[in-house]
């Protein structure tokens, strides 16, 4: 089940991922006025971090359910 749902998970991060393209459009006020943010500058940072937490996470969610340490 784990495997089944890490693989979902995986495609998640992707979309994930790419919502980092470009740029971030944000509504300020009821008024509808807009704000937009240009995440170049921290993309890649973003990424990595993305990265790395997701494949810790899944490292040792499966190393734990594999020692029967997540039952």
């Amino acid at each position: 089940n784990a495997k089944s749902w890490f693989k979902d998970a995986d495609k998640e991060v992707g979309v994930l991922k790419n919502t980092l393209e470009g740029t971030l459009t944000y509504i300020q006020n009821a008024d509808g006025e807009q704000e937009e943010f240009d995440q170049t500058e921290y993309k890649e940072k973003y990424l990595k971090y993305i990265d790395e937490q997701y494949k810790r996470f899944r490292k040792d969610t499966l190393l734990e359910l594999k020692n029967g340490e997540g039952r």
